[in-house]
């Protein structure tokens, strides 16, 4: 009897020695590869950064009340900027408005791939 539990404590202790130390090197290893790729994106210290030296985006007011707040506009403007690859102070939006309430295209066929995604993992009684 004691002879079986001594066996059992020890493969207990040299499976949680073998687990913990397979996590001990994924960590190291995780670790290395951030600093590499850290070192591989750095970039030039001579270069001063864009954004210091101006504004993100910049809205102008306008006498139309169109109820969307001017943080929002900015963020809008931002982001068409960066998807385009134009300066924001090149970009001038007259209108920004709904367009419609029926979902774009490319949301019905996201939403169409969720819900197959749903009804494939509930068939057949897996739940």
């Amino acid at each position: 009897m004691a002879e079986t539990m001594t066996v059992g404590v020890v493969t207990t202790l040299v499976g949680m020695g073998v687990v913990f130390a397979v996590l001990i090197i994924l960590s190291f290893t995780t670790w290395m590869l951030n600093k590499i790729v850290e070192l591989i994106d750095k970039k030039p210290q001579n270069s001063a950064p864009a954004t210091a030296e101006r504004p993100i985006a910049t809205v102008e007011t306008t006498n139309q009340n169109t109820g969307i707040d001017a943080k929002v506009i900015a963020a809008i403007a931002t982001a068409i900027a960066a998807v385009t690859g134009t300066p924001v102070g090149n970009l001038k939006f007259t209108a920004i408005q709904r367009v419609g309430s029926t979902p774009l295209p490319w949301a019905q066929a996201s939403h169409a791939e969720i819900m197959n995604n749903r009804q494939r993992f509930t068939e057949g009684g897996n739940r």
